[in-house]
């Protein structure tokens, strides 16, 4: 909860579809002292949200889509979503990631799976050129006495 210029008491919320998409939905009003201390997880339904113009957005600091409620009717509460998880990561500057996820999909945010997926690749690619230049001989294979064949995916000799 934050308090606005005019005194009164405000809560902004960030949405979630649990995969790559954020708003931001601040709670003025009625609907703020209804619901400000509902659960995080929880599963909402907004009627008639009121979308923030440019203007608006710049005065309270958002710089990404934002709408706002200020009626108690506007917003419903309807459960909560089993799937709902924080991320495992840590940020750069070593405090754990904020971005929501869907925990039956993992554990981890896409930032934090692409950055380990790109530091691994790495990884290997550096250690397996130095190893088989340094380690290996090149050696011919032995030809198989049967053509390959595919088999649902799979090679088979």
């Amino acid at each position: 909860t934050q308090q606005a210029k005019n005194g009164k008491n405000y809560a902004t919320w960030i949405l979630s579809n649990l995969e790559t998409a954020t708003i931001k939905l601040i709670l003025m009003g009625e609907v703020h002292s209804m619901h400000w201390k509902s659960h995080e997880g929880s599963v909402i339904g907004l009627l008639n949200p009121r979308a923030l113009d440019n203007s608006d957005r710049a005065a309270a600091k958002h710089d990404s889509v934002a709408v706002s409620l200020d009626e108690a009717g506007q917003l419903m509460v309807l459960g909560k979503c089993l799937d709902y998880g924080m991320c495992k990561g840590t940020r750069r500057d070593g405090a754990p990631c904020t971005m929501p996820i869907n925990t039956s999909l993992g554990s981890y945010c896409q930032y934090h799976v692409g950055t380990a997926l790109r530091q691994k690749k790495k990884q290997l690619q550096t250690g397996s050129s130095t190893k088989a230049q340094t380690l290996r001989k090149p050696q011919e294979r032995p030809k198989p006495s049967q053509p390959r064949m595919a088999l649902q995916g799979r090679h088979v000799l």
